[in-house]
């Protein structure tokens, strides 16, 4: 029998540079009225029990019914709440320097609705990580990697996307974008404008688009891109300095990216790269 209970795990530093960690779970019998206007800092997965709930974000709304769960990125603004009587959940935010990495080999797209063919694979999932943070104080971090990556192996092995026609299409209409900055985000001189002029759209209705299929505008998804190379920099190459690093991933000196990259993981890229280096 489930029992109601949330907890945020205690991340160190050291959590921080693993590819993969849980940072909260939690199973929610009478979920209540959300609304986050800067989103979550972590990856987020929400998944009915019993009941109905209604999400929303800036492509659309959903309802969640059970066997169903909405899957979604750090920052991404949104609100959910039940539609009737009590809703319960289970969730499970997490993250981790390989994170979006990881969802993109499985495939696993976001943000997005899934609908679960065998629902009770993915909730024994859920209620082991629920279980280990309510019982082992010390639950997080390397103990929790190998959970986290088993649901999203069984969320990509019993899941469907179920993301509506237009959400869909406009994500897929920036996939022509996304692969062109993953090959030019080290030039420091690139703008909105040369985004928006790459897709052949003003600023203004490249940033909606964004908006509505991301949920973040294009320029914070570049500096995303940056900082994921950076990181991966970091723990590969030893031998690269600070320095070099910030401009090889498009900033113009090292103490904006010192200040961006300190902002986003809560450290320096030399205490960053030292949790990989000893």
């Amino acid at each position: 029998m489930r029992t109601g209970f949330r907890k945020h795990l205690q991340v160190t530093d050291r959590d921080k540079v693993l590819p993969l960690y849980v940072e909260s779970t939690g199973y929610l019998p009478r979920q209540g009225p959300i609304r986050r206007k800067k989103g979550y800092p972590a990856y987020q997965w929400l998944q009915t029990v019993e009941g109905c709930g209604e999400f929303r974000y800036e492509a659309g709304s959903h309802l969640l019914h059970p066997g169903q769960g909405f899957l979604m990125p750090p920052h991404m603004p949104h609100s959910y709440e039940s539609t009737g009587a009590d809703w319960s959940i289970l969730f499970v935010t997490f993250e981790g320097a390989l994170a979006g990495h990881i969802l993109s080999g499985l495939s696993l797209p976001y943000p997005y609705q899934y609908g679960i063919g065998q629902r009770e694979r993915l909730e024994e999932a859920l209620d082991a990580m629920v279980r280990k943070a309510m019982e082992e104080p010390q639950y997080g971090g390397t103990a929790s990697t190998s959970d986290i990556y088993d649901f999203l192996v069984r969320l990509k092995q019993f899941g469907t996307p179920n993301a509506s026609a237009s959400a869909a299409a406009k994500r897929d209409r920036l996939i022509p974008l996304i692969q062109w900055l993953d090959e030019r985000y080290s030039d420091p001189s690139l703008s909105l404008s040369d985004m928006s002029g790459h897709m052949h759209l003003t600023p203004q209705r490249l940033s909606a688009l964004f908006q509505a299929a991301i949920g973040i505008s294009p320029y914070a998804y570049l500096i995303g891109v940056r900082l994921q190379k950076a990181k991966d920099m970091l723990a590969a190459h030893s031998g690269m300095s600070v320095k070099e690093i910030a401009y090889a991933t498009g900033y113009r000196d090292e103490s904006h990216f010192v200040s961006a990259f300190r902002k986003q993981t809560g450290m320096t890229p030399n205490a960053f790269r030292r949790l990989y280096w000893r």
